[in-house]
């Protein structure tokens, strides 16, 4: 019986690198076909830049298949203008 279940884990962590390795592709995939400037204001995104790395929003649409770009700025009035329509929806 030892065999049978250390056989049955071995399938399970094979199916699940190749979910993983599966995963990780599409998502690199979609970092390769990334713009290289924010959608909203046309501001030239920078691959080499640490900071704008850590800084820059990337927002990939599954059902699209595209992946935005946007830079701080505007990601900070984007997110800005969300919550004030939440904040009228709630109080109406």
């Amino acid at each position: 019986m030892g065999s049978l279940s250390r056989k049955m884990r071995r399938n399970r962590a094979k199916k699940f690198a190749k979910e993983f390795t599966k995963q990780l592709k599409s998502q690199l995939h979609s970092f390769g076909s990334m713009g290289s400037e924010c959608l909203a204001c046309q501001k030239p995104f920078d691959r080499n830049s640490k900071e704008h790395a850590e800084t820059w929003r990337v927002v990939v649409r599954k059902d699209k298949e595209q992946t935005n770009l946007y830079c701080p700025t505007c990601w900070e009035a984007a997110q800005k203008a969300i919550k004030q329509v939440e904040e009228e929806q709630n109080d109406n």
